[in-house]
């Protein structure tokens, strides 16, 4: 039998004093072996769309309406018409029971389809066709006459020269018509107003001055600043307040409102403080839902009871409790079935990693004599089926003392269940004070739910009695002098030729060279000896 002083391989250092030095020169060992492993708060969460209902299809166009309808674009629903004899029926304001005008044709924005006697929404310019109708070509529109014509090889509504082109469009001189500044439809959209810009598009509102459609301006809930230009404030869009619009919340840039009328905001919106007043001093003056409606989660306060940080729920402007996601949800918590409950130990975390043993149960010497937990199911840990009695998957439980640190002399105690690159080793464990036997289990390194949390999994020797545990001719078991306080241990070496035997593999000193030791992958344990532990 050899008598080798030998280091550990690198990655056991932490275990082993780093002043063991290579006694002796070593081939290598061929790199090759016979197989085995060596392997708080988002402000736009998810919408509240409730429980999973789809309903007759979005309309997109009055088309899929029936005749005394009309498709209202934002919400894809078809509602009831107006009913009309010409256009002028269509241009009648319609008030609402607080006398404040609430009606599709606001705005000159609805022509009569005299087929069906009803007020459609009016075709905006740049928009597609089928007839001057739609485009609202007669003395009715004081705001603009338009027409349907050829233009880039499509049929669109575009405004009437004659009466002067609106602010976006240029005379054309070989047309009656008036053309985009941007020289196609399909550029900046023009447009006068908010309505003719695609409230679920990139550009939902409207840039009077330069006469074409923009994005919404944001608002930074805790530092009370906007995307605005200096001076002015983000208002919120009423238009834009739709569960599923990409836009939500969204608003207009303007002067600050004062509350007296003097600006006035949009449809669901009044002049309110916003900001956060731990954060923000003014306060910022500007239009939105007014409290106790919100737009956003920050709006909301907290559910301590249900242990949720609150959202806000798109489809109603309420605040509410519960959660639709894990990130409404207080630390340690998940969401199921939209109530927060306890995260166990198997449950994922909101980025989808498995939480485990090493997050949500007890480590080594939480209290005296308290060897580590197991999280039970845990992937490359225990089994469900395997777990102790009355323990279910998700549970944390107590690694049992043996088979972990009892002295295993007398008797050798069985494999732990789970996915295991090799059989446990009842290994003498020497000490500067006592000498006994500690199994020692293996583990795969990727799989570090194999060890009680916080243990390590780390390479380590393969232990051997006789050079058959070593493949005979592919290794051989040889003394390893391990220092003064580790004494000696056998294992198996790979020198002149030889190969490691699976699942071992050659080991490598701090600068990347053979040590001629073969290593494997352990639960380490180090936390079996108090002047050891973590």
């Amino acid at each position: 039998m050899v008598s080798l002083r030998i280091p550990l391989p690198r990655r056991a250092l932490a275990f082993v004093p780093a002043v063991l030095l290579l006694a002796i020169a070593f081939a290598g060992c061929p790199d090759k072996q016979a197989g085995g492993p060596d392997s708080g708060k988002a402000d736009a969460g998810p919408v509240d769309a409730g429980p999973a209902d789809a309903g007759p299809p979005r309309c997109t166009a009055d088309s899929a309406c029936a005749s005394r309808e009309y498709c209202d674009i934002p919400s894809g629903e078809c509602l009831q018409a107006r009913t009309c004899r010409d256009d002028y029926d269509c241009l009648q304001p319609a008030m609402g029971p607080d006398g404040i005008v609430d009606d599709y044709c606001s705005a000159e924005m609805c022509f009569c389809d005299a087929a069906v006697g009803s007020c459609r929404p009016r075709r905006g310019r740049c928009q597609p066709c089928a007839g001057d109708a739609e485009c609202g070509s007669t003395a009715a529109y004081e705001s603009y006459l338009a027409g349907c014509t050829d233009y880039q090889g499509k049929k669109v509504c575009l405004p009437k020269k004659d009466l002067g082109c609106t602010p976006g469009y240029v005379a054309q001189t070989d047309s009656p018509f008036c053309a985009p500044v941007g020289g196609s439809c399909d550029a900046q959209f023009p447009c006068i107003s908010d309505a003719e810009c695609d409230a679920l598009g990139p550009m939902p509102v409207c840039d009077t001055m330069r006469g074409i459609c923009v994005k919404s301006c944001l608002f930074d809930y805790q530092t009370g600043q906007s995307s605005c230009p200096p001076g002015q404030v983000c208002h919120v869009d009423g238009r834009l307040l739709t569960a599923n619009n990409p836009n939500f919340g969204g608003g207009k840039c303007g002067a600050g409102c004062d509350g007296a009328g003097a600006f006035a905001c949009s449809t669901g919106t009044a002049c309110t403080d916003d900001g956060d007043p731990v954060r923000v001093s003014p306060l910022v003056r500007r239009c939105r839902p007014p409290p106790p409606k919100c737009v956003r989660d920050a709006d909301c306060p907290a559910d301590p009871d249900g242990h949720s940080w609150g959202y806000c729920d798109r489809a109603t402007l309420g605040c509410k409790g519960g959660c639709r996601a894990d990130s409404d949800c207080n630390a340690g918590y998940a969401c199921e079935n939209r109530v927060c409950k306890p995260m166990g130990c198997i449950r994922q975390n909101p980025d989808g990693s498995v939480g485990g043993a090493n997050l949500y149960c007890g480590g080594p010497n939480v209290t005296a004599g308290q060897l580590g937990q197991f999280c039970c199911g845990e992937p490359g840990g225990y089994p469900a089926a395997d777990c102790p009695t009355g323990v279910k998957a998700g549970d944390c439980f107590d690694a049992t003392d043996p088979p972990w640190c009892g002295d295993c002399s007398l008797q050798t105690y069985p494999t732990p269940p789970g996915t295991r690159p090799q059989e446990s080793r009842c290994v003498t464990h020497a000490l500067a004070a006592a000498t006994k036997k500690i199994m020692w289990h293996a583990c795969d390194k990727l799989a570090r739910a194999a060890c009680p949390a916080r243990w390590q999994c780390e390479a380590w020797i393969q232990w051997c009695d006789t050079d058959a545990d070593c493949d005979g001719s592919q290794g051989s078991c040889a003394d390893i002098d391990m220092g003064d306080t580790y004494g000696k241990a056998k294992g198996c070496v790979c020198n002149n030729g030889q190969a490691c035997p699976a699942p071992s593999q050659p080991g490598k000193d701090r600068d990347g060279n053979d040590t001629g030791i073969c290593e494997s992958f352990w639960c380490t344990p180090r936390y079996c000896f108090p002047q050891q532990g973590g």
